[in-house]
C-alpha cells in the first residue's frame, strides 16, 4: 500500500515525492518478479494523488507502473471521461463505483475537496457509469479484455449482497 498519509510530510509536494519514491522502489522489485504495480487516485484528504495531473506525475516518474482507473474517485476530482482520455494509455484495470453527489454538505455525505458524496449501489447514483464504460471500452478495444472490479455492495445494507451482485451484474451486461 502506498504511504497515503506520508507521515511528517510538509505538504502535498513532499507527500507526492514520497509516493513516487515508494513506487519507484516497489516497481523495481516487482519488475524482477514479473509483476506490474498499479495504483489509483483517492479523494482521501491525506492522499496526494487525487487529480489526473497527480497521477501523471507518478506515472511519468516511475517506469512500468500502471493505473487502476477508479471513475468514482476521479469524479470527485475531475470529469472522469476527460481524465480517462489523459490517462488511458497507462490504464490496465477499472474500479467502478457509484455516488450520489450533492452541491452542498448533507447528512450522511462525505465532503472532500469541495465535493459532497454518498456511496450508492452501482447504477443507482449520480455517476454516468454506462457512458464511462462505453468510452473506455471503445478506447481500449484493441487491448482485448477490459478488466473491471465493480463495488457490488449496497452501502445502505437494504439489499442483501447476493441480490446486489445480481443487480449490478445485470446492469453491467446491459450497458
Amino acid at each position: 500500500l502506498p504511504p497515503f498519509a506520508a507521515d511528517g510530510a510538509a505538504g502535498k509536494e513532499e507527500a507526492l515525492a514520497r509516493w513516487i519514491e515508494f513506487y519507484a522502489q516497489a516497481a523495481g522489485l516487482a519488475a524482477e518478479a514479473g509483476i506490474t504495480i498499479t495504483f489509483e487516485t483517492s479523494p482521501a484528504l491525506a492522499c496526494p494523488v487525487f487529480l489526473p495531473e497527480d497521477a501523471l506525475r507518478v506515472l511519468d516518474a516511475v517506469p512500468g507502473i500502471r493505473m487502476v482507473f477508479d471513475q468514482g474517485n476521479m469524479a470527485i476530482a475531475a470529469d472522469p471521461i476527460a481524465a480517462f482520455d489523459r490517462l488511458k494509455d497507462r490504464v490496465i484495470r477499472f474500479h467502478l463505483k457509484d455516488f450520489v453527489l450533492s452541491p452542498e454538505p448533507r447528512e450522511g455525505y462525505t465532503s472532500r475537496h469541495g465535493k459532497h458524496y454518498r456511496f450508492e449501489l452501482i447504477g443507482r447514483g449520480s455517476l454516468d457509469i454506462a457512458g464511462v464504460l462505453l468510452i473506455t471500452a471503445a478506447a481500449l478495444a484493441d487491448r482485448g479484455a477490459i478488466i473491471a472490479t465493480p463495488e457490488t455492495n449496497d452501502p445502505t445494507g437494504a439489499i442483501p449482497a447476493p441480490e446486489a451482485i445480481r443487480r449490478v451484474s445485470r446492469d453491467l451486461v446491459q450497458w
